[in-house]
This record gives structure tokens, C-alpha cells and sequence, in this order.
């Protein structure tokens, strides 16, 4: 009798190892990966909710953006445009009632500690411009002022230097540098490594530095470069 009860009691625990290992187990496991799936999911859904609401924000500030865009590109061409800036400078010489007597534009020179702009081949490049004007001294603070708020450019007067005028005080002769800025191409670096050609299908280098033929050799193929 112990033995069928011991036997019956064996029999029980072997199924029940068995129906864990086949059923339990494995569901639980599944259980785990749809509940971690899950839950990646949930946050996809809260970021792409949080984008959504973004790119509605954008929408809905669209005339605002293009404006502010449209700003930008005045503010720093992508090109010098000394043309423009030389209308909108005299333009503000006429309503301050100063003569312009020279304006002088140097080559651009890369800011190297600005960011990169999102144009590819284009870099922030600064344009040292020195001027030289007339007028009485009220005449010439509003010249200034006027390059500053009227002209749509971005300006940076660095000095400005006062002397008497051609025909007496109170007529002032003022000199000015400053900056202006544009994207302008990248310059390449020469001491920048070349491209190294990779050698065609049906050729490879030999021992000696010479063009070693192989046996189902073509004719080479032409690397593009730069």
C-alpha cells in the first residue's frame, strides 16, 4: 500500500515538473517579452504624441517661422552682398545727412569658433570693412545709430575714430572698421591629406610599387574624386 501511495505521490510530482517546464514556464517567459514590448511601445507612443504636438506647434507658427527665417537671411546673407549693403548704407547716410567718403570691403575670413551651419560647404565668415564719413557730430551718432536698427544686416562697428573736418569745426571726419558677416564657402584646407584611390578590379599593387596585372584583368575603371 506505501508503495502504490509512494508511487501515486511520484507519479504527481513528475507530472507537475513536467507541466511546468512544457506550459508554465514558457508563458511566463512570453508573458515577460509582451510585457516589455509592451511597455517600449508606451514610450514610442509618448514621444511620437510629444513630436506630434511639436510639429502642430510649428504649424501653427508657420507665417511667424518663415518671417523669422526670411529675417535671418538678411541678418547674415549667404554671400556677401556688399551691393545691398552699400544702398542700405547710403540710405542711412542721406536721412543723417552725413557724406560717405570711402567704404572699403577686405576678403572674409573664417570665424573658426562659430557653429557649423546647416548649409553643407559653408562656414560663418567675417568681412573687416572700413569706412571714412563727414559730418557735424550729431549727424554722424545718428548714422551710427541708423546702421544699427534700420540696416537689416548684422554690423559690428569695432572703433571709431573722430578728426576735424575739411572745412573746419564743426564738421567732423569719422573712420570706422567693423565686421560683417556671411556664409561663404568653406575653403579647402592644402594641407589636408588627399584621397587615397582604391585600386581597381583588375589590377593591385605589387612588391615594388608597380601595377601588377591579374589574370581576368580590364581596363581600370576612373576613381572620382573631388
Amino acid at each position: 500500500m506505501n508503495r502504490v501511495l509512494l508511487g501515486v505521490i511520484g507519479a504527481i510530482v513528475v507530472l507537475t515538473a513536467a507541466w511546468w517546464f512544457a506550459f508554465y514556464s514558457p508563458a511566463g517567459e512570453q508573458q515577460t517579452a509582451l510585457e516589455a514590448e509592451t511597455a517600449a511601445l508606451q514610450a514610442q507612443q509618448t514621444q511620437l504624441r510629444t513630436q506630434l504636438a511639436q510639429l502642430n506647434d510649428i504649424r501653427a507658427r508657420e507665417v511667424d517661422i518663415r518671417a523669422d527665417i526670411s529675417r535671418l537671411e538678411q541678418f547674415i546673407p549667404t554671400n556677401p552682398s556688399q551691393a545691398a549693403l552699400i544702398r542700405q548704407t547710403q540710405l542711412a547716410a542721406d536721412a543723417s545727412g552725413v557724406t560717405i567718403l570711402s567704404l572699403v570691403f577686405a576678403e572674409p575670413d573664417i570665424v573658426d569658433t562659430a557653429p557649423q551651419p546647416s548649409q553643407p560647404g559653408l562656414s560663418l565668415g567675417a568681412i573687416q570693412t572700413t569706412g571714412a564719413i563727414e559730418g557735424g557730430y550729431f549727424q554722424i551718432v545718428d548714422f551710427f545709430r541708423r546702421l544699427e536698427v534700420e540696416v537689416a544686416r548684422a554690423i559690428l562697428i569695432e572703433s571709431v575714430a573722430l578728426d576735424e573736418g575739411e572745412d573746419g569745426y564743426p564738421q567732423l571726419a569719422a573712420t570706422f572698421t567693423a565686421d560683417l558677416f556671411a556664409l561663404v564657402t568653406t575653403p579647402v584646407d592644402p594641407n589636408a591629406p588627399a584621397p587615397v584611390e582604391t585600386p581597381t578590379d583588375g589590377a593591385t599593387e605589387g612588391a615594388e610599387g608597380e601595377e601588377v596585372s591579374m589574370s581576368n584583368a580590364t581596363t581600370p575603371r576612373e576613381v572620382a574624386t573631388r
